[in-house]
């Protein structure tokens, strides 16, 4: 599965040690399922949203642990490839 997502998606590595992959999963399930681009988007958009509000509540000692610092360029290849 990381081979895969790595190859379709084009994001540089999948590991599963962060949300981030988890969310990168479920969009691209949610593609192949024929979901609209407007909605896996805006699911994106609000995931987004939420950790960055997590990470200006949070010390960022903990946050990053939990998000990884190169999460929003993931993103945008998920948005790109969706």
């Amino acid at each position: 599965m990381k081979q895969c997502l790595k190859l379709e998606i084009g994001v540089p590595y999948i590991n599963f040690k962060d949300i981030g992959d988890y969310i990168i999963l479920i969009c691209y399930f949610l593609k192949k399922l024929q979901v609209s681009k407007t909605e896996i988007k805006a699911f994106i958009r609000e995931f987004e949203k939420i950790t960055t509000d997590y990470q200006n509540y949070i010390d960022s000692r903990v946050a990053s642990k939990v998000i990884h610092p190169d999460l929003l360029s993931r993103m945008n290849i998920l948005k790109n490839y969706i």
